[in-house]
């Protein structure tokens, strides 16, 4: 099967960086890529914490397995790992929530905790020891980055103690498994907070320029955030740009939204609209990428 990696690469969207304490300080983290074992069929093992010897080979992550000594294996396979959750994360106004980041992963994904069940395809699941049977029959997003957010508090923690996590995983392209990003464990941060929303789509006006809303939104319960807020819009073919907003101390209160209007000219061709948010506090910014749909026009 043609191997897809260079051309799904050029398409990949940036890890956002998480952010958080009270002083908006950069997140502890703690990286997840050394220590992983590996086996290939299906197994009840991957749902165990006392995984047994038999079958399990050391692996790297980051890499499809195809390239890490079985090139002609498609389908189901596990992989594990056994690390210490250091309490330590739980610093900061990010301290609530801890996020379990794997990376990409081809193609489905069933992850869990200390044997419990906590996320399928990029969807964290309440606590469950139940297999879900037809975890393959949506497609889950190739380019999704896998991300499992659970409660600080949330049982299936073991804070200072050893955990075990364990993703099944089917894949019945090339460049199957955990094979691109870093795994890591973080708190939550500042794009868990500050939303691009770009829910309202384009309408046409006079047949000359297409209207949207951009939202930009704070839903953090508690904590303000105040930066600079660049919008720009470029057409594909001239790669001109056709919009720009420029607006420096924005404040956002808890709850808080900022709404601007962005109005283009009618092309036949996609126009890019990139929005960047930078957070005083942290000099770093948050940025999205979108394509007004092209329109013919007669």
């Amino acid at each position: 099967m043609k191997n897809i990696v260079s051309y799904l690469l050029l398409f990949l969207p940036a890890i956002p960086g998480c952010r958080h304490s009270d002083r908006l300080e950069a997140p502890p983290s703690m990286a997840l890529t050394d220590g992983w074992k590996f086996k290939t069929g299906d197994s009840i093992d991957y749902s165990r914490t006392d995984l047994p010897d038999s079958g399990w080979r050391p692996i790297a992550v980051g890499k499809d397995w195809q390239k890490l000594g079985y090139p002609d294996y498609f389908g189901y396979a596990g992989y594990a790992i056994k690390t210490v959750i250091p309490s330590s994360l739980r610093s900061g106004w990010g301290k609530d929530t801890l996020k379990i980041n794997l990376g990409l992963i081809a193609f489905y994904d069933q992850t869990y905790l200390n044997g419990h069940l906590i996320g399928q395809n990029n969807i964290t699941l309440a606590d469950t020891t139940k297999n879900i049977p037809d975890f393959t029959s949506k497609y889950p997003g190739w380019l999704l980055w896998r991300c499992y957010k659970l409660a600080a508090g949330d049982s299936r923690i073991r804070w200072d103690r050893e955990n075990t996590i364990t993703v099944r995983v089917y894949s019945d392209f090339d460049n199957g498994g955990l094979w691109a990003g870093n795994p890591s464990l973080t708190m939550q941060g500042l794009n868990d907070f500050i939303i691009f929303d770009k829910s309202k789509f384009y309408s046409i006006v006079d047949q000359k320029r297409m209207d949207t809303l951009l939202v930009l939104r704070n839903i953090h319960p508690r904590l303000g955030f105040t930066g600079d807020l660049l919008l720009s819009a470029t057409d594909t073919m001239t790669r001109k740009e056709v919009f720009r907003y420029d607006k420096r101390g924005v404040a956002l209160g808890p709850g808080d939204s900022l709404a601007i209007p962005v109005s283009l000219p009618m092309s036949t061709d996609p126009v890019r609209l990139t929005s960047l948010f930078t957070e005083t506090r942290l000099h770093q910014p948050l940025t999205d990428t979108t394509y007004i749909p092209f329109v013919f026009i007669k």
